[in-house]
């Protein structure tokens, strides 16, 4: 069926055919429309295979350096190693919410296009994704969401093509079989409130003007009533944090089990939490509802130069290379027992029925630019400069 659509695309440009800019479109489209319904033929005929997202996300997802990627090709699970809990819980039927702490530009971004494609491929159902404001759903479906449907031939087949003018792909609604991606600013949320789903993605959550409230409540509580009713109800929210008692993702993140990425120490083995210093949020004693005590070790550089940067282990005292680095993290994030999830540990003992905490820090990050050295001579410049908040939120993944 395919290789008939080349043919006939093929054909109609060859020189022969005086009227091909009429009849290449045609051809295009017709090629189009043919490898979608091979995609559902083949649906109908054969289950689709369950996978799971990391195994799906190794084969089938290429990062884009026009998507913002900083390593493009094929996806490799093994460079965001702390992300595979992430993936792992999104299709645990014991979760209905994950919540996610995180720095800036660490992945997540690239993580939610996987999800998408996932879902459109292998589970296709409704999505909606929410950010802070109209035009960050705009900016973000012409910068990142398109790219990756362009770049990837199956997805682009199902997903309505954006060309042809058609009210099942526009900027902020993307049609496909069994299901559409509907994408919404929570400063005009009014477009969500007739509509059910079971994924529901919010992005960049902090940003979200918290004085804003509506009849139906927070922006948040808004965005969990679409999927209240659904037995198969998905949540993803994920954010920087901000200003302690005034970050929606720390809220949402201390009704959750508070999970925190643990890796063993490449001399005595102990596992234990990274942080940059004893002044960390999660080193301090429990504030609020937020877990605290839990990680003595500290990143240790030269004050001076900052040439160079180890860490210290919380219990032999021992300097670690950050050379050990992507060894600690594989072994962390293949662990799953009884009291770690993919290298996860979870602090808080009484959280909501089914909200799935992550936090990580870029103290763990393998990507350019998140060296141990590159971090301390951040926070030295933000220290000179008397303004430590944006180093704190950003690379710490802590409130300020």
């Amino acid at each position: 069926m395919k290789q008939l659509a080349h043919n006939i695309c093929n054909h109609a440009t060859q020189p022969h055919m005086s009227n091909k800019r009429t009849i290449a479109p045609l051809a295009t489209a017709l090629l189009l429309n043919l490898m979608r319904l091979e995609v559902e033929l083949r649906r109908m005929v054969r289950p689709p295979q369950k996978i799971g997202v990391a195994e799906f996300a190794e084969k089938h997802h290429r990062l884009l350096s026009e998507a913002g990627a900083g390593e493009p090709g094929q996806y490799r699970l093994h460079r965001t190693p702390y992300l595979h809990a992430i993936m792992a819980a999104f299709t645990d039927p014991r979760w209905w919410k994950l919540v996610i702490i995180k720095p800036s530009q660490v992945g997540l971004t690239t993580l939610m296009g996987i999800f998408f494609q996932y879902i459109v491929e292998v589970d296709p159902k409704p999505i909606l994704w929410a950010f802070p404001a109209s035009d960050d759903a705009s900016a973000h479906s012409k910068a990142v969401i398109q790219p990756v449907i362009d770049a990837h031939p199956q997805l682009s087949a199902l997903v309505s093509d954006v060309k042809a003018k058609s009210s099942d792909n526009t900027i902020l609604h993307k049609a496909f079989p069994g299901g559409y991606l509907k994408l919404i600013g929570l400063n005009s949320p009014r477009g969500a409130r007739r509509i059910t789903v079971p994924y529901v993605f919010a992005d960049d959550v902090d940003g979200i003007e918290t004085a804003q409230t509506d009849k139906e409540g927070s922006r948040m509580r808004l965005l969990e009533n679409r999927s209240i009713r659904r037995s198969d109800r998905k949540h993803l929210h994920g954010s920087t944090p901000t200003i302690a008692g005034g970050s929606i993702i720390e809220d949402e993140y201390a009704q959750s089990n508070q999970g925190h990425l643990y890796v063993p120490c490449p001399h005595c083995k102990h596992w234990q939490m990274l942080v940059f210093g004893p002044r960390s949020q999660f080193s301090q004693p429990t504030r609020g509802r937020i877990v605290g005590d839990l990680a003595h070790g500290y990143l240790k550089f030269d004050h001076d130069n900052c040439t160079w940067a180890c860490y210290v282990c919380e219990k032999c005292g021992k300097e670690i290379d950050e050379s050990e680095k992507p060894e600690m993290l594989r072994i962390a994030c293949a662990r799953l027992d009884a009291e770690f999830y993919y290298g996860y540990k979870f602090a808080n003992a009484t959280p909501q029925p089914g909200v799935i905490g992550f936090h990580f820090n870029e103290i763990y990050s393998l990507l350019p630019g998140s060296s141990w050295v590159s971090i301390a001579n951040q926070f030295l410049a933000a220290k000179r400069a008397h303004d430590l908040q944006p180093f704190i939120n950003t690379k710490l993944a802590e409130t300020y």
